[in-house]
């Protein structure tokens, strides 16, 4: 049986698209566990009244937490041999869980993960299932596509079927966001075989309130920097030296926006965006000193080190502007 958690928080404009679109899956063995996340709008009242009228539908409650003590809930109830997530604001295709499931099935695999796309839309796209060709990969080449610099999707916890005791032990990091960076590696790094279709069977729906497009804020800070000193200690430890040299040019660029962010919209927090910058500085040496870097790598960060003024009210102002436009 597959376990569907679904974290809840004052979701009531999105969570019933979200629920029919698992309710009208094709595929039949499955649980839904959500978890109400101390909502404050109509969410819960939906959430009772679809629990009523359908045997497979848990819903839990608990004061607000955020989405990490959300899923570790879901998981903690969770009586299937496999898990899924999906968010309250994002919808699947009738065949998402049949195609994860077979493909996990077919090739022996850990972890099925298929394509998503982004929506501001309720329609969701027509999708051709004639084109599953799945392909695997194993643990250690994901760990490089982990550390690619738009890694959205291999990082998301959604958009994948898991087995269960990959989970053993792991938790996601409660009171923080960017919960997914933190703990996502880990779990995709047991896998032994992980299985990809390329067809966008789930639809990440773009809302303002969510952490990504919401305002910027201390916790996101906090969270988004300690899960990156973090992934410097796990990747150190896999020990594969082109991997570790991947994963630290990954952790300065993240480094660089962050400190632009805090820099321009977090008052009263120079202190710990200078700490960022001796961070980054003591990392830039050590990847230079360690390994050789391609030309605009250095140049970008050789630049930041020591002209972050104008990275920061200039190119990072620029770089906001082409994201809003795309």
């Amino acid at each position: 049986m597959i376990s569907v958690i679904i974290p809840v928080y004052n979701a009531e404009q999105y969570i019933k698209r979200c629920l029919n679109s698992v309710l009208n899956q094709t595929f039949n063995d499955y649980e839904i566990i959500m978890v109400n996340d101390g909502s404050t709008d109509g969410s819960l009242e939906i959430m009772n009244n679809y629990e009523s009228q359908n045997n497979k539908l848990k819903v839990i409650t608990q004061k607000n937490l955020k989405a990490a003590a959300a899923r570790n809930t879901g998981l903690k109830y969770a009586s299937g041999d496999y898990i899924a997530f999906i968010d309250a604001d994002d919808y699947v295709h009738n065949d998402y869980l049949r195609i994860l499931y077979e493909n996990m099935v077919h090739f022996k695999a850990d972890v099925s993960t298929c394509g998503f796309y982004k929506s501001s839309n309720a329609t969701f796209r027509i999708t051709d299932i004639s084109k599953n060709i799945p392909y695997t990969r194993t643990n250690i080449d994901v760990m490089y596509e982990c550390c690619d610099i738009n890694k959205t999707a291999i990082t998301s916890p959604c958009c994948k079927l898991y087995k269960r005791e990959l989970f053993d032990n792991i938790w996601y990091p409660e009171g923080r966001t960017y919960e997914d960076l933190a703990t996502t590696h880990k779990i995709l790094y047991r896998a032994q075989c992980i299985v990809t279709t390329p067809l966008e069977l789930y639809c990440y729906f773009n809302t303002p309130e969510s952490v990504v497009h919401g305002k910027y804020s201390y916790l996101n800070f906090y969270s988004e920097n300690l899960a990156q000193d973090e992934r410097l200690i796990f990747f150190e430890n896999i020990g594969i030296d082109e991997l570790i040299k991947k994963n630290m040019i990954a952790v300065e660029r993240n480094r660089i926006t962050n400190y632009c962010r805090g820099t321009l919209y977090l008052s009263g927090y120079e202190t710990e965006c200078k700490l960022l910058k001796k961070k980054y500085n003591i990392t830039f040496e050590n990847l230079t000193a360690r390994y050789r870097i391609k030309l605009i790598d250095y140049i970008i960060f050789k630049g930041f080190q020591l002209f972050s003024f104008f990275f920061v009210h200039c190119l990072y102002k620029v770089y906001e502007f082409l994201n809003k436009l795309s």
